[in-house]
């Protein structure tokens, strides 16, 4: 693109396009273009991300839907500094006043800076959070494409039946990194099958089906007056929950109560 431009003149004229490099239509052209480019890309990450996050509640219970919301967040924050940098690479061409631009790009320097400590944080306090998902894992509709959308028979409620017994008698919900996977397992179910028991049949996404056996644990936990003595905290991290807003974000879901309101109720 720059050869008519550029190496097609003198050294005079060479000089010049260097004068006037932001206003030369080229530049215009390739800076818009990235832009552009950048928007699309911020789109089609948001589109994956809540395929992602479909997929997390179908098949785990715990820190995978953390690792969604963050990355929610950060895909948020890039988009900001994005906007930013926008408004400041298309204020060169309106605003004249030099301490205006100043000011925009400390303000995008400020906020680079704070994205990077955030993430640096991020990773120091949470690197579980950098584990992810398997490419070949498939939301369930996808997988009722392929399986014909088959119909529920009394076979499938035996199995729903089943499996509702095993979660009461063992308890696998306690676990708090368990996976559809891992569950599938210890069911001797395929995990495809296993998923389209919860997820299509039951109705209900993993993570909620999960932490509903939770919470129903922690209710009998917290109207015990044997636990009288017992904080919430230690009553959440034994039935299964990592983390004490999770566990209330969950408990008020189901119950529409705050876990020390329902004790409160229960004394």
């Amino acid at each position: 693109m720059l050869i008519p431009r550029f190496y097609g003149v003198d050294a005079a004229g060479k000089e010049a396009y260097f004068n006037n490099y932001l206003y030369n239509p080229e530049t215009q052209f390739v800076i818009t273009m990235s832009y552009v480019q950048s928007i699309v890309y911020k789109v089609l990450i948001f589109y994956v991300l809540a395929k992602a996050r479909k997929i997390t509640l179908e098949n785990f219970s715990s820190f995978y839907a953390n690792n969604i919301k963050w990355l929610f967040q950060l895909n948020i924050f890039s988009a900001i500094i994005l906007l930013l940098v926008l408004f400041k690479t298309f204020s060169k061409f309106v605003v004249e006043d030099a301490e205006s631009l100043n000011f925009i790009r400390i303000m995008v320097v400020i906020l680079v800076l704070i994205f990077t400590c955030w993430l640096i944080l991020k990773a120091l306090y949470k690197p579980e959070i950098f584990r992810g998902i398997k490419t070949t894992q498939k939301p369930v509709n996808a997988i009722l494409e392929t399986e014909n959308n088959p119909p529920r028979t009394e076979k499938v409620d035996e199995k729903i039946q089943s499996l509702e017994k095993f979660m009461l008698e063992l308890k696998p919900f306690l676990n708090p990194n368990l996976t559809i996977q891992s569950l599938a397992n210890k069911v001797d179910l395929p995990v495809t099958e296993l998923s389209l028991l919860i997820n299509h049949y039951i109705g209900k996404h993993f993570f909620d089906y999960v932490n509903e056996y939770r919470i129903k644990e922690a209710m009998k936990e917290l109207k015990d007056p044997r636990n009288m003595k017992m904080t919430i905290s230690e009553i959440l991290y034994q039935v299964g929950f990592n983390s004490k807003s999770s566990f209330n974000t969950a408990f008020k879901k189901f119950t529409s109560m705050t876990p020390s309101e329902f004790r409160k109720s229960a004394d």
